[in-house]
């Protein structure tokens, strides 16, 4: 093997390399991505990878590392590591001829950039190497001044743009309608064996249960997000602020997101609680939850108030999954995620949407999802889960992008 020594974080790559059909055979997809730690665009980069390997092409990920490694290295793709979550001018340029020399000697068909400045450096070298080279628009990102839309447009800027909404493939043609190419719309995947009734076995619903001090006897609204005001906790209290509690079935309000570093907003949301009168028991701080889907289930209805937009409705997709009500503002893609009214009749509903600064609306959906019969609920579980297994399941997201992979190197 000439050139530098790759590194890997596997078995010996020289092993790897003897054993591999050849470029004929088997087609190379290198995925670039800052680092593997945990997260939407990590998982969504292991679960392509495990869908290449699983239709006999090659997988390779190139990143600075971190703890999903494992799980990459599982499903049969290999990792590369290398600095690719530097936004130094200096290392970005000298990703360029690392990857240049990656995808020579490894023989790479397409190069799939998951990240702004890795993707800077991926699309530089895709061309020197004469590659398609692909993005995925995941993120609404901020554009405060004129050279961040600059830095942004790295991600349009692809022959192929995988956005992952209709609400991102609009907001890319507004913002880099003069550089993007072609914009294909794949939504996220929810792992469909994780985000079922079924994915949850033993205690593990039992220790939500135990751990949020829980009583079957009292309802439980989720509100499942990291402490900002983004997230809408500030929006849903004032919205418990409309109801008369007395009139509702007995239920609580679990705040389920991390509160390190956050104590400021905890202590913010409760004395915005303390001025309008809610009971000091009626909204719980448990931190952060490393067992979503567990915790999916033990809800009774699940609530995604954002008051900005979102590229994708990941919490309504895979609450829905685990057949729950969903409350969600329609803004951003959020509003895709969920079969509401107007759009479909009351029979067909699987959650409601509200207007992001209506605390009346938000209320008036949480009377209704509160008072639904015992056949209602079931009505809207069915549905959902049906919903969301036809659209927005991991298999139908990696099986559209490996449509589009084989789309790009058959036109060549």
């Amino acid at each position: 093997m000439t050139g530098p020594e790759i590194e890997t974080s596997g078995n010996n790559l020289e092993r790897q390399m003897a054993k591999r059909k050849p470029k004929s055979q088997q087609r190379t997809v290198l995925q670039v991505i800052p680092a593997l730690e945990i997260g939407g665009a990590e998982r969504g980069t292991i679960d392509v990878a495990a869908a290449l390997v699983k239709a006999g092409w090659r997988a390779l990920v190139v990143s600075q590392g971190g703890r999903m490694v494992p799980d990459l290295e599982a499903v049969g793709a290999e990792h590369i590591v290398k600095p690719m979550a530097s936004k130094n001018p200096l290392q970005m340029a000298l990703n360029v001829s690392t990857l240049r020399q990656i995808i020579e000697r490894e023989q790479v068909d397409i190069i799939h950039a998951r990240s702004r400045a890795p993707a800077w450096s991926a699309w530089s070298a895709a061309a020197k190497a004469g590659i398609p080279f692909v993005t995925t628009y995941q993120s609404i990102y901020s554009e405060n001044f004129p050279l961040k839309r600059l830095y942004n447009s790295v991600m349009a800027r692809g022959e192929l743009t995988i956005a992952n909404s209709e609400y991102t493939a609009a907001l890319i043609k507004e913002r880099h309608g003069d550089v993007a190419r072609r914009i294909e719309v794949v939504h996220r995947g929810v792992d469909l064996n994780v985000f079922s009734d079924q994915g949850v076995t033993g205690g593990r619903r039992e220790k939500i249960t135990k751990d949020w001090q829980l009583e079957s006897s009292v309802k439980t609204l989720l509100l499942p997000a990291r402490l900002a005001r983004r997230k809408g906790h500030g929006l849903l209290i004032a919205a418990l602020a409309k109801l008369k509690l007395t009139d509702l079935p007995p239920f609580v309000c679990i705040f389920a997101g991390d509160t390190k570093g956050r104590e400021h907003m905890v202590e913010q949301l409760k004395q915005q609680s303390g001025r309008h009168g809610l009971p000091e028991e009626l909204i719980r701080y448990p931190g952060h939850c490393d067992d979503m889907a567990a915790a999916y289930q033990a809800a009774d209805i699940v609530l995604m108030p954002s008051t900005v937009p979102e590229a994708f409705g990941r919490v309504a997709a895979e609450a829905q999954a685990m057949g729950k009500p969903v409350i969600v503002t329609d803004i951003g893609a959020v509003g895709e995620t969920v079969r509401a009214q107007p759009d479909v009749k009351a029979v067909e509903i699987t959650g409601w949407r509200v207007a992001p600064d209506n605390p009346d609306a938000l209320a008036s959906a949480i009377v209704q999802a509160l008072l639904m019969s015992e056949e209602e609920i079931e009505g809207i579980s069915e549905r959902a889960i049906e919903f969301i297994r036809q659209n927005y399941s991991v298999d139908k997201m990696t099986s559209a992008t490996l449509r589009l992979y084989a789309g790009l190197r058959e036109n060549r």
